[in-house]
């Protein structure tokens, strides 16, 4: 059987994955520098791998099958399909929540330059009355 390079499979993954690998790294408790260290990893250890797996809800069963095997064999099994939808509901949330605040941020600032053009016409507006009060004096 051709031996699998554990870390190259990690990185393909992680590479093509919807999160940056800083962020993957970060979920699976690991800075940036180590992640390019275990990609390196021919044998990478599977208790490292799983550690990315569930950073990503990701369980290489097609290019590493045997990892499948050491998750049924230590009993942690890939997360059921309602523990990913609870993943993917919170990623959302955080996405929406993220959004709400940068929405909420532009508003906040065009409500601020609208109250201080407000100002200004305002100050036109006088500056124009008292233009108008002594040109009909004279």
């Amino acid at each position: 059987m051709h031996k699998v390079h554990i870390g190259a499979e990690l990185f393909k993954i992680a590479d093509n994955h919807k999160l940056s690998i800083v962020e993957i790294a970060k979920r699976a408790g690991y800075g940036q520098s180590m992640f390019y260290k275990h990609i390196k990893k021919e044998d990478l250890s599977f208790t490292i791998l799983k550690r990315y797996a569930d950073a990503m809800s990701y369980y290489f069963k097609t290019e590493i099958p045997e990892f499948g095997e050491y998750l049924q064999q230590f009993g942690t099994l890939e997360p059921s399909l309602d523990e990913l939808s609870k993943i993917q509901l919170l990623d959302k949330i955080e996405y929406w929540k993220d959004q709400a605040y940068e929405a909420t941020k532009r508003n906040n600032e065009l409500l601020q330059r609208s109250i201080e053009q407000e100002k200004e016409n305002d100050q036109l507006k006088r500056e124009l009355e008292d233009l108008k009060r002594n040109l009909n004096k004279k």
